[in-house]
């Protein structure tokens, strides 16, 4: 009963979405997933995965609003003994040990408003200090009132993730969301308890669709 119950609200969820997404209006493109759910801590799986059975991805595609070199993609208990997780030193070392890896990150070239936010000279800290497979691109289109927002990762052209979450300072937290956490660090100061969403999605054609190139 449970099971067709499920199904049941799956099935009105979906006619829901159906109502209010509408490709080429208010949404980019469809694209079918073999599987996909939420993504509890992005950064953990992220090296994870990395570090583990997809050590040698053709491609890593990052796209985000803000990436700082500096940030651990693993804290506390879950820092193997001796290995580097700082996230630009993390993924360079991949590069130096995967001869066939390519890593592209897409930032948003801020405006100057968030001048005191950001982490400065990046062009030079990600493009020309690292691998030359490791590929570091401003998205310096101006809109005005707007900004680059589309944060995704797509590893191995299969997998992928989408929603909310930064790889940068200050956006790190667990599912707890404890009112006092020492590893939630920025800079080696305590930062208050942050929330986002990311889902993961299983699939090339869902990987394809954000790997894709848009005229």
């Amino acid at each position: 009963m449970k099971t067709v119950l499920g199904a049941a609200r799956a099935k009105m969820a979906g006619e829901e979405m159906r109502r209010v997404i509408h490709p080429g209006r208010n949404t980019w493109t469809e694209a079918a997933a073999d599987a996909s759910g939420p993504s509890r801590r992005c950064g953990r799986l992220l090296a994870y995965l990395l570090l583990g059975g997809a050590t040698s991805p053709p491609l890593l595609l990052m796209s985000g609003w803000q990436f700082d070199s500096g940030v651990p993609l693993l804290r506390g208990a879950d820092v193997p003994a001796g290995a580097e997780v700082r996230f630009l030193k993390f993924l360079d070392g991949l590069c130096e040990k995967s001869a066939g890896l390519s890593i592209y990150i897409l930032a948003w070239d801020f405006h100057l408003v968030f001048a005191l936010e950001r982490e400065w000279m990046q062009k030079v800290l990600f493009h020309w200090m690292t691998n030359p497979r490791f590929h570091f691109l401003f998205d310096d289109c101006r809109t005005v009132g707007g900004s680059h927002h589309q944060k995704f990762i797509v590893i191995d052209g299969t997998l992928a993730f989408l929603g909310g979450m930064d790889v940068c300072e200050a956006r790190w937290d667990d599912r707890r969301h404890l009112a006092h956490n020492p590893v939630r660090l920025s800079h080696g100061k305590p930062q208050k308890p942050y929330h986002d969403v990311q889902t993961y999605f299983v699939g090339e054609d869902a990987a394809k669709a954000l790997t894709r190139r848009r005229d």
